[in-house]
């Protein structure tokens, strides 16, 4: 009797030890995936960033910041006469834009018929002068729906300045008749409904709430005028870009700005009073002052303060994931920063989440669901403190993400990069010091089907003012409609945008007239994918969206398709890319 109790006892105490050692096991794989919170240092630098900072005036200047151009445009080198139309404006672009985006830059367009003088542009079929004929207003309708066809989803232009009235295209000598100033109005927010508008005066044009460009940027004699009044726009700053231009040709300039922009830079009271009018206003980008002597040691020392106060700057204070990860399972990623810039971003640019071997290649992305223009600076600058009144608010992204189950075992390294929707490269870089050559920000190590067993080596992070090499893509066969010069009260299919797409697009088309229409997506070979419309719909501007899925709901295969709108008298198609 004695001995079957310690043969149950010695049962019972195996299992326990069993037991025991299955817990422990558990407890290991679940204590090795736990959350790993990641503080980056932040870069000290002011960065080569997109659509913000020094601007080049399109002439030989190369500011060693500068991501923008802006471009002049005489009205009569993309239109001669009434028979010119959109491949002679393409054509222009390509040639006097010709790899722009091999060096990461953006293109800020204005188009004017008059400089000074008698320097004077209108084709060779309209009157000098005229601003305000019949024929005139027909031709300023067609041109600026031209204007919107080759440039509202060309990733080479960063936002439009509408110019064409008045010197230098100005809206001054003479400035737009209120019948202009609406057919503008109206013209320019129909055109470009995937590009910012930017007009010359904050008090014109307000029941289109556009953005400013200020010509004369914190001059003396303007400061009251036109500072002022951008001002009193109120919010206006946080959907519309404020900008423009210095002067150091007119007036009291060399009491402010300076006697030129290398005394802007150099001279303290100069670049005190220069970066307050950046921040009091919220300034994204100014061009003139970016032609300071670049090989005076002072002013390259000065233009760095001001570039860290232009536009937008993202300082990344902390990184939350998972240590390890399994296998075709669901993980969380979170981070949170703060704006420390003077404006947002104002493009829907995606965030990414990649994982990178060791080599540094990507070997799976996602994108997380958020908004980047919502991240805002702080505002209400107190000059006297240097410093916002009313703080920035932290923002902050969270996602949830499924892995491949075919990736490999092994240790990844988590990183973070805002990529050009224009082939989906690296192009805004945070304020981070975690940096790699080509755009992305690792974070730290994660692993895959095994606990991560090493920290980052901070000694290969790069400096991103040495990286030259971000880029983005840009297709002539995805930019405009081709074949087509209808005006605008008749149908027409835009091109949809973002375009390559990773999400959703967005597909908008115009009716000429009410009836029956569909909008439908087909692959390469002609199959059918969906039907997005199919009714009847009232003439006017219309908008659908397309989460890349069939007709059954699944997902389809990264690559090509065509959108096409059918109705009862006119049908169109375009192309487009989703790319998971």
């Amino acid at each position: 009797m004695n001995t079957h109790r310690w043969i149950i006892a010695f049962i019972f105490i195996a299992v326990a030890c069993l037991e025991a050692q299955t817990a422990s096991k558990d407890e290991q794989r679940i204590s090795s995936a736990v959350m790993v919170t990641i503080k980056p240092q932040e870069y000290p630098r002011p960065l080569r960033n997109p659509l913000k900072g020094f601007t080049n005036r399109g002439r030989s200047e190369d500011n060693e910041w500068a991501t923008l151009m802006h471009s002049y445009i005489k009205w009569n080198e993309i239109e001669r006469d009434s028979l010119d139309d959109i491949p002679e404006i393409k054509a222009w672009c390509a040639s006097n834009w010709a790899g722009v985006e091999n060096k990461n830059m953006k293109v800020i367009p204005r188009v004017y018929l008059h400089w000074d003088g008698d320097l004077t542009y209108w084709p060779d079929d309209m009157e000098t002068y005229d601003y305000t004929s019949p024929q005139f207003v027909r031709r300023l309708r067609k041109m600026i729906w031209k204007l919107g066809e080759c440039w509202d989803t060309d990733p080479r232009v960063a936002h439009i300045e509408m110019g064409i009235i008045g010197k230098w295209g100005e809206h001054h000598s003479p400035s737009p008749s209120k019948e202009v100033e609406r057919i503008l109005g109206d013209g320019f927010r129909a055109a470009f409904p995937h590009k910012k508008v930017l007009v010359r005066h904050p008090w014109e044009f307000a029941e289109y709430q556009f953005g400013i460009y200020w010509d004369s940027w914190a001059h003396q004699d303007q400061m009251s005028s036109h500072g002022q009044a951008i001002y009193n726009l109120g919010d206006r700053w946080k959907t519309e870009v404020i900008g423009g231009e210095t002067a150091y040709n007119w007036g009291n300039w060399k009491i402010q700005p300076g006697d030129d922009p290398t005394d802007t830079m150099v001279d303290p009271v100069h670049r005190d009073f220069f970066i307050y009018t950046i921040r009091w206003l919220h300034c994204a980008q100014l061009r003139w002052v970016a032609d300071y002597d670049q090989n005076n040691a002072a002013a390259r020392a000065g233009a760095e303060e001001v570039q860290k106060a232009f536009g937008y700057r993202y300082v990344i204070d902390d990184v939350t994931y998972p240590s390890r990860i399994e296998k075709g399972g669901e993980f969380a990623v979170s981070f949170s920063g703060r704006n420390t810039g003077s404006a947002p971003f104002y493009y829907d640019w995606p965030v990414e989440l990649s994982l990178l071997d060791e080599s540094n290649a990507v070997v799976w992305s996602a994108d997380f669901d958020v908004d980047i223009r919502t991240w805002l600076p702080g505002d209400k600058w107190k000059k006297s403190d240097s410093l916002y009144t009313v703080p920035a608010e932290p923002f902050s992204a969270h996602g949830t993400f499924v892995l491949d189950a075919d990736l490999p075992v092994g240790q990844y390294k988590l990183a973070l990069a805002v990529l050009d929707p224009a082939g989906r490269l690296p192009s805004l870089r945070f304020a981070i010091k975690n940096y790699l050559a080509g755009g992305r920000h690792p974070i730290g190590y994660i692993g895959v089907g095994m606990d991560a067993q090493a920290e980052l080596d901070t000694t290969l992070f790069a400096d991103p003012y040495r990286d030259k090499s971000l880029r983005y893509i840009f297709d002539p066969e995805l930019v405009g409609v081709s074949g087509k010069s209808s005006p605008p009260q008749n149908s027409r299919l835009t091109r949809c945008y973002p375009n390559p797409f990773n999400q959703g697009t967005r597909i908008q088309y115009e009716l000429g007239r009410g009836g029956h229409v569909q909008i439908a997506i087909y692959s390469v070979i002609g199959r059918r994918i969906c039907t997005l419309v199919a009714g009847e719909e009232n003439s006017g501007s219309h908008t659908v969206v397309w989460d890349g899925r069939d007709e059954a709901g699944d997902l389809l295969a990264s690559g090509l398709y065509f959108i096409t709108l059918t109705t009862d008298d006119f049908s169109a198609s375009d192309k487009i890319i989703f790319a998971k």
